[in-house]
């Protein structure tokens, strides 16, 4: 009984990775992954990393450039640029207000 039902589930596991491979185009970016649906469906493509994508690629690519930018994914540097500064800016204020302490002893 155990045979059967492990095969069940082998089979669910495998039937619902084809329909997904054959209807949409799954798309990676850094650590998220995200699920495009196909004009047509097809097993032509089925997954694209973009994490190391420049201006050009995503030029080449109309389709895809227009699906993440719906969802409203920016390019890992971004992200990083603006997290140091908020952590610079958080450093500044500890600073000036350990100087002020300071000051007062």
């Amino acid at each position: 009984m155990k045979r059967i039902i492990t095969l069940i589930v082998l089979l669910i596991l495998i039937g619902g990775t084809g329909f997904v491979s054959y209807r949409y185009l799954t798309i990676r970016n850094g650590s998220r992954l995200y699920f495009m649906k196909k004009d047509t469906g097809t097993f032509d493509r089925v997954y694209l990393d973009v994490s190391g994508w420049n201006i050009v690629d995503y030029g080449m690519h109309p389709k895809i450039s227009t699906f993440l930018a719906a969802k409203g994914i920016r390019k890992n540097e971004d992200n990083w640029k603006e997290s140091i500064k908020k952590k610079m800016d958080a450093a500044k204020k500890e600073l000036e207000s350990l100087k002020e302490k300071a000051g007062k002893n």
